[in-house]
């Protein structure tokens, strides 16, 4: 009899000391789950700051190449005589030199003059040289989707002495600048815009089948640019950028091993 009470006894203690133990390490996984989530979060806000930085720069170099373009005696004379063969040469041309994907000649007011691309949307272009000329500014970098894709735009006015033309050149968000943030992030980095996202045909740093699947799970690029989401089962955290009000970047990353475990707890 008293055996088997200090059995009970002894089966209690033993009983009660595994839920404690239990619950400490539900209490501590929880916390590093947290932890873990908080400091992915950080990250992608990292990786966000860096992307637009990167943009930044891009934009003043791209701005000083078409400012030498735009103050050549030459294509002066041209754009005030309207000599759209020499005009169209010189963008292909100087385009070249600074690796621009498109080219285009604008009038004081926005209106296409001449491209070296065929350009269907024009009412961005002239809301854009309307809002340089209301704020003063002497020259604008813009995101902009042309044909379905996304460029970053740089937009310099031709003077004599009067404003007499706006020069643009563009140049796509390609592979080539999402490797250029991977390497300084760390990250696996997306451009989307609301035509690529269903696509599969954004330019991503992630294998095809991880990216296709990446895309169809992000619905709504402008709650994700508030608040990261987990996609993939859990495998990525994305946070997207918006540019201009344009939601076109997303920046996604890997979870380590266990994190992604605890995420799957939950």
């Amino acid at each position: 009899m008293l055996v088997s009470f200090r059995s009970r006894l002894i089966a209690l203690f033993i009983g009660l000391l595994t839920l404690v133990q239990l619950g400490s390490a539900i209490a501590v996984l929880d916390s590093m789950k947290s932890d873990n989530l908080e400091q992915g979060i950080q990250t992608l806000k990292v990786a966000s700051n860096v992307f637009e930085l990167t943009l930044d720069d891009r934009a003043t170099q791209l701005i000083t190449g078409v400012r030498i373009l735009a103050s050549d005696f030459g294509f002066k004379q041209a754009v005030a005589t309207r000599e759209n063969d020499t005009i169209r040469s010189v963008l292909d041309n100087h385009g070249g030199r600074i690796n621009a994907d498109i080219s285009l000649l604008l009038s004081p007011r926005g209106e296409l003059l001449t491209s070296t691309q065929d350009v269907i949307e024009l009412k961005q272009f002239q809301n854009i040289i309307l809002q340089t000329r209301r704020s003063g500014r002497r020259s604008v970098a813009n995101i902009v989707e042309i044909e379905k894709q996304t460029y970053q735009m740089v937009f310099v006015p031709v003077r004599a002495p009067n404003v007499i033309a706006w020069v643009g050149m563009g140049f796509l968000l390609n592979e080539a600048l999402a490797n250029q943030v991977k390497n300084v992030t760390s990250l696996d980095i997306s451009f989307l815009n609301k035509d690529t996202l269903h696509s599969n045909l954004g330019v991503s740093t992630l294998p095809d089948q991880v990216k296709e699947t990446l895309f169809s799970a992000l619905t709504d690029l402008n709650s994700l640019s508030q608040t990261p989401m987990f996609t993939n089962n859990e495998d990525y955290l994305s946070l997207c950028k918006v540019e201009h009000r344009k939601p076109m970047g997303c920046a996604a990353f890997t979870l380590p091993p266990l994190v992604r475990k605890l995420s799957k707890c939950s």
